[in-house]
């Protein structure tokens, strides 16, 4: 399933996963994403749904979801789970649907996509965060659809790190007028015992006449992470 979530952290911020696991019902992955002075704790869930090849109901998704809850709220970053629940949520008299909105609602979390995220006009695929945190600030949106799911976009509320600066020191050596370089080096005294000593002290002071040092302080900027 693929995500995206529209904010600096993607192009300026840290991540590292935390923790994997593949329980009966469900499987997750668990990463700390640093963006400035602000660290989030992002879950990305993946419920597998009923069938004869994996014959695990919802009322055991519940159970080992809810205990996992109890510790993921615990967590003193801002928390936020997505991922494919395969739950119907927009169909307010879904029993299961139900029970994940009250699942939420006792730990504090909420749920943010409202629009249909399958191809067949579902929504399975889930934003939540603490209800407390106010982090994304606009509603989820889908876009083009490259499978049998659609990708999910929201803004999130982080800080912009700060970026660092660092001084370098330079030559424009595209600039060196070959010819007069050549002339300086066709100066050199041939003497043996003198020429690797004449050969060094040339060298540089025609650098330095050709292409002086420049001094600049520029802006170091992290590698950009892409939507892989």
């Amino acid at each position: 399933m693929y995500y995206a979530v529209r904010t600096q952290v993607t192009r300026r911020g840290k991540q590292t996963r935390v923790s994997a696991a593949e329980l009966r019902s469900f499987e997750y992955s668990e990463w700390n994403i640093i963006a400035g002075s602000r660290r989030i704790r992002v879950v990305v869930v993946y419920r597998i749904p009923y069938s004869d090849i994996h014959p695990v109901s919802t009322t055991i998704f519940f159970d080992e979801f809810a205990k996992f809850l109890e510790s993921a709220v615990l967590c003193t970053d801002q928390l936020l789970i997505t991922g494919d629940f395969n739950i119907h949520v927009a169909v307010t008299d879904d029993d299961d649907a139900v029970k994940l909105q009250e699942l939420l609602e006792s730990t504090g979390l909420q749920q943010h996509v409202n629009v249909p995220t399958h191809i067949r006009g579902h929504t399975l695929d889930l934003i939540i965060t603490r209800r407390s945190e106010n982090m994304v600030t606009s509603p989820p949106r889908t876009d083009c659809i490259f499978s049998d799911h659609m990708p999910v976009h929201c803004n999130l509320l982080v800080n912009k790190p700060r970026l660092k600066k660092t001084h370098i020191s330079c030559r424009k050596v595209k600039s060196i007028n070959v010819d007069a370089l050549c002339n300086d080096l066709s100066n050199l005294d041939p003497c043996k015992n003198m020429l690797s000593m004449e050969l060094n002290d040339t060298l540089s002071s025609s650098l330095d006449r050709h292409a002086p040092v420049n001094h600049k302080t520029v802006v170091k900027r992290p590698t950009v992470h892409t939507k892989e």
